[in-house]
């Protein structure tokens, strides 16, 4: 054999090293590209907002005594704001406008805002659910331990206050964070 020949003999060995170090170096430059693409994603989605309709009516309707539904709709929507990232309000690009007459809101903001959004009027149904089943069930709506009190007075366990319109539209949005 000639010098050039023997040059170009590899073991099998040193050809599955050498392939070896070729895909590590290849798998170790995807995975950096993927952690690059995944901060991006990340800051982005902190940082582009976007408008999604979020239908209330359920929440809003019936309507007590004496309210509209705009003063039901503004309330729902201060209870979003003061709850759901509070700080982000205060940014000119996320914002709330009611819509009375299809009874919505529509919501400007992040995409982790609006998951936390989606999250609280899930937890707000529950909750008005909850109410409403144990009032059926001749409870207090607030605590579930003691009988219903009448309208007007007081709860014997929580001390809450039941007015008719509490007691028939089932939703107190004071005790949400409860």
């Amino acid at each position: 054999m000639t010098l050039r020949q023997r040059w170009l003999q590899f073991s099998v060995g040193t050809l599955i090293f050498l392939m070896l170090c070729v895909a590590g170096f290849l798998g170790g430059y995807r995975s950096g590209y993927n952690a690059g693409n995944d901060a991006r994603d990340l800051q982005l989605s902190a940082t582009v907002v976007y408008s999604v309709l979020y239908q209330v009516a359920d929440l809003v309707l019936p309507l007590p005594d004496g309210a509209t539904t705009a003063s039901r709709l503004q309330e729902i929507g201060n209870l979003i704001q003061t709850t759901v990232q509070p700080q982000s309000w205060q940014n000119e690009r996320c914002q709330m406008t009611p819509y009375g007459t299809n009874v919505s809101l529509v919501i400007t903001q992040t995409e982790d805002g609006h998951r936390e959004i989606a999250r609280f009027l899930e937890e707000l149904r529950r909750l008005r659910t909850r109410f409403s089943e144990r009032i059926a069930h001749g409870q207090c709506g607030y605590c579930g331990f003691h009988e219903l009190p009448q309208p007007g007075t007081a709860c014997g366990q929580c001390e809450q206050v039941y007015s008719p319109v509490q007691a028939q539209h089932a939703i107190h949005y004071e005790h949400v964070s409860d």
